[in-house]
């Protein structure tokens, strides 16, 4: 079997995916991830709708899902690896940084009539 490459955006959605197994919880509206090969730097973006709980903060859901991420790849000792907890209650816009892996269902907040 080939070396799981980061640069490659498929590898990189699929390890995201299979980490997240479990770990979304319902207060979380996006999570998104982006690789600078330059830098050899990994970065999880998690929005989340509230502050989190002690006990949240405690678990660390950021810090296992890149756990499970870097367990795919052999030379992720030499990459930085990186967790951005961003709080923005719904129905602020979320930006589009990174590669999405996971985005809730929002209702349009746009009047329609």
């Amino acid at each position: 079997m080939n070396e799981p490459n980061l640069n490659n955006i498929s590898d990189l959605i699929l390890y995201t995916n299979r980490a997240l197994q479990c770990e979304v919880r319902p207060h979380m509206r996006k999570i998104s991830v982006a690789y600078n090969n330059q830098e050899r730097r990994f970065i999880l973006y998690v929005y989340y709708d509230r502050p989190l709980t002690q006990k949240e903060l405690d678990y660390d859901i950021a810090g296992t899902i890149i756990a499970e991420i870097s367990s795919n790849f052999s030379n992720s000792l030499h990459i930085f690896w990186e967790d951005k907890i961003i709080i923005l209650p719904y129905p602020e816009k979320l930006p589009e940084e990174g590669i999405c892996v996971y985005r809730r269902y929002e209702p349009s907040t746009i009047d329609e009539s």
